[in-house]
């Protein structure tokens, strides 16, 4: 794993000069998904969701202990989000009938006995793509479809949208927020990756300038009552 600053040169914190070379048992190499908490610590899940928590300075965190044998034996985790001391997990469970998966881990990597893990048993939603985690909600988005759960140390299902997809965007994103509509616009929300709202606005061609380079999650709202979810790239 490679580590660099923000003018793209490597971390010499990180492992060695940048590079660190973690050595762990994995059963699958490919990765899955990965995040670098408020810490500054890289919480990293490979393609069979076995999931670790690597230090600032590169080595391996060997109180993180994340059990995958707790949860149902077939889940593809496609988002780590980090929200109030937790790490959200959001993705597929790839049984039979694939449908979205969340469960909640505590900073030590076990799984928070509370929430312990939540499994969507409408067949319609097959796999969560993005998931935006606010203090009482989580937002999930996958198979074409946004879905609000109430969150209160479990979930149940407040809403199910299917978008409106006929809006696009100009993506990456660079001086202006510059979209293309076949519905009218009522609001369009802008949310850090963390779930964190940043912005809202209606009028086309608003000014992006106020943004970091990054990937950004935007709620598109229509007067019609319909709603989209998009991943944008400010450039």
């Amino acid at each position: 794993m490679e580590k660099f600053d923000s003018s793209g040169q490597p971390l010499t914190s990180f492992g060695n000069n940048g590079v660190s070379q973690i050595s762990y048992s994995f059963s699958n190499l490919g990765a899955g998904t990965a995040l670098m908490d408020s810490n500054n610590n890289i919480i990293y899940a490979n393609a069979d969701s076995e999931i670790i928590k690597i230090k600032p300075d590169g080595t391996l965190d060997s109180s993180f202990n994340f059990d995958s044998t707790l949860l149902p034996s077939s889940v593809w985790i496609t988002n780590i989000i980090e929200k109030n001391g937790y790490y959200y997990i959001g993705g597929m469970n790839e049984g039979s009938n694939p449908t979205y998966f969340i469960s909640r881990l505590t900073q030590n990597g076990s799984i928070d006995s509370v929430f312990n893990y939540f499994i969507e048993t409408d067949s319609t939603l097959v796999r969560i793509e993005d998931l935006i985690v606010n203090d009482n909600n989580i937002i999930a988005n996958g198979s074409g479809y946004v879905v609000k759960y109430l969150l209160n140390n479990s979930l149940s299902t407040a809403e199910t949208v299917k978008p409106d997809t006929n809006i696009t965007f100009e993506n990456p994103v660079k001086e202006n927020f510059v979209y293309f509509s076949k519905n009218k616009i009522d609001k369009i929300n802008i949310y850090s990756i963390d779930g964190k709202l940043l912005k809202t606005f209606k009028k086309n061609n608003t000014s992006a300038s106020d943004l970091t380079k990054g990937i950004y999650i935007a709620n598109i709202i229509f007067e019609n009552g319909t709603a989209a979810i998009m991943k944008l790239i400010k450039d």
